[in-house]
């Protein structure tokens, strides 16, 4: 059975604002596969809802998964799981994060080249 997410009017308004943000600096169709990706991320999520990692320090019952360059917040719920909002990731941020998912699936034919991620 596939499980089902809500957005929260937040949550909808961050979808719309990425999507702006996006047709601004890629053009219309990168901004379509982007937030298209969005909304299969959230599906996975619905559909396994333990996949993000518990974020109680910033709100008690949320959890958390990285999508590119957002972070997804949301709330596993009896019959759904509900969107709370999105935030970008700096760009350093977004590289420290690269490099460490890299280490943490262990590609070893991938190597960051150490002078491409300084964060000076």
């Amino acid at each position: 059975m596939q499980g089902k997410f809500t957005t929260s009017a937040r949550a909808t308004q961050d979808i719309k604002d990425i999507y702006q943000s996006t047709v601004l600096k890629q053009g219309k169709q990168q901004a379509q596969i982007y937030t298209d990706g969005l909304k299969s991320t959230l599906q996975l999520l619905a559909d396994m809802p333990d996949m993000g990692r518990k974020c109680s320090e910033i709100r008690k019952g949320y959890q958390r998964h990285e999508y590119a360059r957002h972070i997804i917040f949301y709330k596993k719920r009896d019959h759904d799981i509900l969107s709370c909002a999105f935030f970008t990731m700096p760009w350093t941020q977004y590289a420290i994060y690269r490099v460490e998912t890299l280490k943490m699936i262990n590609v070893s034919s991938l190597k960051a080249d150490s002078k491409r991620f300084q964060l000076n």
